[in-house]
């Protein structure tokens, strides 16, 4: 995701348990105390990403249902929204119709490892299809310093972000 400063704030959809499976920092929590504490660990992860970047208007975190799994919101941060699977339908096509659905795919950013659905959200027009390794590595626990300024930091950005930054300009400007 390459959102610009000033720029519209964008949707991400996030592929919720492919994220909770392919990243260490919420699987460690899927270990240690279960399902329940890593989707916890991941709605948390994206109110601070809001909370601290404010490029993001609203996540929606998309999570294939089961009998077992609560589709409730409490505890949800204001922006950040999950979305249980109905019964029959996967995490995958609810994706796609989100992206459908949105009236701008152009501001939609989609999170997720999975090849079918990078390649569907391209298809349908996403601003960007980000890796689950990307995405979890914009926050690092570096980045929580009480100065809010981690070491290695230019302006407050780390370097991940000034790339994206870089790389958006480059997109927006034809270079």
């Amino acid at each position: 995701m390459s959102p610009v400063a000033g720029a519209q704030s964008t949707v991400t959809i996030v592929d919720g348990y492919n994220v909770i499976h392919r990243a260490q920092r919420f699987r460690e929590s899927l270990a240690g105390s279960g399902m329940d504490a890593a989707r916890r660990a991941l709605l948390a992860y994206c109110a601070e990403w809001m909370a601290r970047r404010r490029d993001v208007g609203l996540f929606l975190i998309v999570f294939d249902s089961g009998p077992s799994v609560d589709g409730s919101q409490e505890g949800v941060a204001a922006g950040v929204r999950t979305i249980h699977t109905r019964h029959g339908e996967s995490a995958d096509t609810r994706i796609h119709s989100l992206l459908l659905e949105w009236q701008s795919a152009a501001r939609c950013a989609v999170v997720s490892d999975d090849a079918e659905v990078a390649r569907r959200s391209r298809r349908a027009g996403a601003a960007d299809v980000m890796s689950v390794q990307a995405f979890a590595g914009v926050i690092r626990p570096a980045d929580r310093q009480a100065d809010g300024v981690a070491e290695g930091m230019k302006n407050g950005l780390t370097p991940i972000q000034e790339k994206n930054i870089t790389d958006e300009l480059r997109r927006l400007w034809g270079g």
